[in-house]
């Protein structure tokens, strides 16, 4: 549990800032508490060691004023947990072809986070002074308990897109005036993601209002913490925002859809299960959607056969916000 970190000169502000990105950084080690005690000179303030602490889901490391351990959390539990994570991780990637662009890993990422695991409901404030943070603050109870709050949403997504090895980082800051925490990824360019936000759907069908979008759609009801402010890259990506890469986007009610022929191949290549629609706020008929989508002689099933796809669509859809889905037969 003790670290010498006596030879690096670091003064307790430094320590502090140093195990926070650290902890940040590493979303697999959620069996670490988010916080740490250090020893440290009174006559030059340098700290000597960093005391490390533990916990199991109930019981947390526990050091009294001589820095002694007088409660210890149970290191049995915490190796059958983090060997449970590491199966459950590795059980997730097996699914995730290799050949997949680093894009297409993601989707499939936010995908299964947001079918699998439940938002908890509950006032997490009756957390915040307790000496033990229960499992839905963190990837283990995402992606093993299956239930989690925000941060347990951000810290799991990032840990699966490091094992696949996406770079992404944890955003903390507030979401419609309320503590959130969301990710950023790095593709061509940094991109917002926030998987808690596009789970919880109607109909159960799949969101992505808040995947890989820049900080001008982000910022609309997000706001990052000013603490952290510095360590937040500009997101000015466009690319591999959903709505450009995966979505028939309709920018006039007098014109074919934009981007159709690549969500026919998407479809095509077993990538999505859906036609999905984008309106950028321009009301959709159903006109439209036959003339364009639907109908044998629509611009979308045309490209279709033209290609050889074998591809068919119900004759229905849901709307919902400026999305549209068409499911597929």
């Amino acid at each position: 549990n003790v670290l010498d970190i006596s030879s690096y000169g670091f003064s307790g502000d430094d320590i502090e800032k140093i195990y926070r990105v650290f902890i940040s950084d590493n979303p697999a080690l959620f069996y670490v508490s988010r916080t740490c005690k250090y020893l440290y000179s009174k006559d030059d303030g340098i700290v000597s060691d960093i005391l490390l602490m533990y916990t199991d889901g109930e019981v947390t490391d526990k050091y009294n004023d001589e820095c002694k351990l007088v409660k210890t959390a149970d290191r049995k539990i915490i190796a059958d947990k983090i060997d449970r994570l590491e199966k459950s991780v590795n059980r997730i990637l097996k699914d995730i072809p290799e050949e997949l662009t680093a894009v297409e890993k993601e989707k499939l990422i936010h995908d299964y986070i947001v079918a699998n695991t439940e938002y908890n409901k509950s006032d997490i404030s009756l957390y915040e002074n307790n000496d033990t943070v229960p499992h839905i603050f963190d990837a283990y109870g995402a992606l093993c308990e299956r239930e989690a709050v925000c941060e347990g949403y951000a810290k799991a997504f990032q840990l699966l897109c490091y094992e696949a090895g996406i770079l992404c980082v944890q955003v903390e800051g507030s979401g419609s005036s309320t503590e959130h925490m969301w990710n950023m990824v790095l593709l061509d360019q940094w991109y917002h993601v926030d998987v808690t936000w596009d789970d919880g759907s109607e109909n159960n069908l799949p969101y992505y209002a808040y995947f890989n979008i820049p900080d001008d759609i982000c910022f609309r009801d997000h706001r990052v913490t000013d603490t952290v402010h510095n360590f937040v890259p500009e997101c000015n990506g466009e690319k591999f925002s959903y709505y450009n890469y995966y979505c028939a986007r309709i920018t006039s009610s007098n014109k074919p859809p934009e981007n159709y022929k690549q969500v026919a191949d998407a479809i095509a290549h077993g990538k999505l299960d859906y036609v999905i629609i984008y309106s950028n706020s321009i009301d959709v008929t159903d006109d439209y959607l036959k003339e364009h989508f639907l109908d044998t002689e629509s611009c979308f099933m045309r490209y279709v056969n033209k290609k050889g796809y074998n591809i068919s669509l119900r004759w229905e859809y849901v709307a919902m916000g400026d999305y549209y889905y068409i499911p597929l037969e």
